[in-house]
């Protein structure tokens, strides 16, 4: 509904010269000139009309950037979902190691989008961020036995940083709410000693982690046991 309101605005702000270049008498537009002074006016560099001329494209271009930005996430998802289907179609010889290799190589916001979908396959309610950056560093929620938990997704082809690991969770402590580090990485031992100390902090990374995309499902109720 929301994005029905977008394109029925997007509509009428572009249909609108059509009332000047027609010239066609409607009540509310009356005092409107017409398109050939219009565009004297405007090649003239009178500056009301350039006024109106710019306000007439930083308002299209606001509706048509809003339509953009409620499209792109859903392009994500939709790849997303492809991903998953490829994973889950691989021959059952090909290793644990094979399929996380396969996901390191794929797009990071694709990555954030897959581990959603499994999550809301696994029967748990989600919340998908409206940007992917500027999200000051969650990557989604979901809510698991009724608690929320704060969801960070890095697809790491390397070393995970303990950087990363401390700002995660700083962030849920400064939020006071629990967190499910996801990753694609190796963790060091000063990286794990830190999540390990967290009681709140879940870390989720290799068999685990693939199990889980395999197989929502059954993989959230040992998620459940351990959180």
């Amino acid at each position: 509904m929301k994005i029905f309101k977008e394109y029925l605005f997007l509509i009428i702000i572009l249909l609108m010269p059509f009332f000047l270049f027609f010239d066609i008498n409607f009540p509310i537009l009356n005092n409107l000139p017409n398109y050939k002074v219009f565009y004297k006016e405007l090649i003239a560099g009178n500056y009301f009309y350039i006024v109106i001329f710019s306000f007439y494209i930083m308002i299209s271009v606001f509706f048509i950037y809003r339509i953009y930005r409620y499209y792109k996430p859903r392009w994500r998802v939709r790849k997303a979902k492809e991903v998953l289907l490829k994973i889950r179609q691989f021959n059952t010889e090909k290793s644990h190691l094979s399929v996380l290799n396969y996901l390191k190589k794929i797009d990071p916001f694709v990555f954030e989008e897959l581990l959603l979908t499994c999550f809301k396959e696994s029967g748990c309610k989600i919340k998908r961020n409206r940007r992917y950056t500027g999200d000051g560093g969650i990557d989604g929620k979901v809510w698991i036995n009724g608690k929320q938990h704060l969801i960070q997704a890095k697809r790491y082809s390397g070393h995970i940083k303990k950087s990363h690991v401390e700002e995660f969770i700083t962030l849920c402590k400064k939020k006071r709410k629990s967190g499910l580090f996801i990753h694609t990485g190796r963790i060091g031992r000063e990286s794990l000693a830190l999540i390990n100390n967290e009681r709140k902090i879940k870390n989720i990374h290799d068999g685990f982690l693939i199990d889980f995309i395999i197989s929502p499902k059954e993989a959230i109720v040992k998620i459940k046991k351990t959180i």
